[in-house]
């Protein structure tokens, strides 16, 4: 039987009407020792029993293990993004954990580039956290896709990294945007090819919903980039009971 581990949440707060990032601090055990890119199965206590759902850690490992960020997308049909997005602080949930793979690269070997959508930022932004703290001195591009100017969060954490690190830059990209964005429009699927002259020199770091990850794999593999260099987290795939919510 997996080991049940219990939190309690300390800090909540909205980045967007959809979106809630939450802190958690540890009660049983006192510590919890994770990696950048591993996710919890997260008890939810909803009508009809117990829910479970999969969120990916969006902070890296504290020295002393005993606190943990979540970054969740509420969805009108999640009942465990809801339930999460009810509590309050003080309150304490279930979780099971860590788990995953997706793991950023140990050593500097590679330029990076990744490519998310949505929430599937939680992931990225450990990752990017992690090697940019860690000086990670190779070219790292981060591309972004969201769907208007009211799902945008963490600019400015992003612009502070451009800033602070000279190897790190961003693009974002609206698919239906609303108002005056002087940014790219459209998928962030075409937008790489619009930045990158090159794709070969790069290790691939995908995260996000299915569709966009089949198409950027197809983009890749039209470039010629080995499958060894690409890493992906999917989230959900299209008609498909999502095993992770955003």
């Amino acid at each position: 039987m997996a080991l049940v581990r219990t939190a309690r949440i300390v800090e909540s707060k909205k980045f967007t009407e959809t979106v809630r990032w939450i802190k958690f601090k540890m009660i049983e055990p006192a510590v919890l020792y994770y990696q950048p890119g591993n996710y919890i199965i997260l008890q939810g206590r909803v009508e009809g029993g117990i829910k479970k759902h999969a969120y990916c850690f969006f902070s890296i490992p504290k020295e002393d293990g005993s606190t943990f960020e979540l970054c969740v997308k509420i969805v009108s049909d999640g009942n465990v993004s809801r339930y999460i997005d009810e509590l309050k602080i003080g309150e304490a949930i279930a979780f099971g954990g860590p788990y995953g793979s997706f793991y950023p690269p140990a050593e500097d070997l590679f330029p990076l580039i990744y490519v998310t959508t949505g929430t599937g930022m939680s992931s990225v932004h450990a990752h990017l956290a992690f090697l940019l703290t860690k000086n990670y001195h190779r070219e790292i591009k981060l591309f972004w896709g969201l769907r208007s100017e009211e799902d945008l969060f963490l600019l400015e954490v992003l612009e502070s990294w451009a800033q602070a690190y000279k190897n790190f830059s961003y693009h974002i990209a609206l698919s239906q945007p609303q108002g005056k964005w002087e940014g790219a429009r459209g998928r962030v699927t075409d937008l790489l090819p619009k930045v990158l002259k090159n794709f070969k020199p790069y290790k691939f770091y995908l995260s996000g919903n299915g569709a966009m990850i089949q198409d950027v794999l197809q983009l890749l593999e039209g470039q010629g980039v080995p499958l060894e260099n690409i890493s992906k987290e999917v989230y959900f795939m299209p008609r498909f009971v999502p095993p992770r919510v955003l």
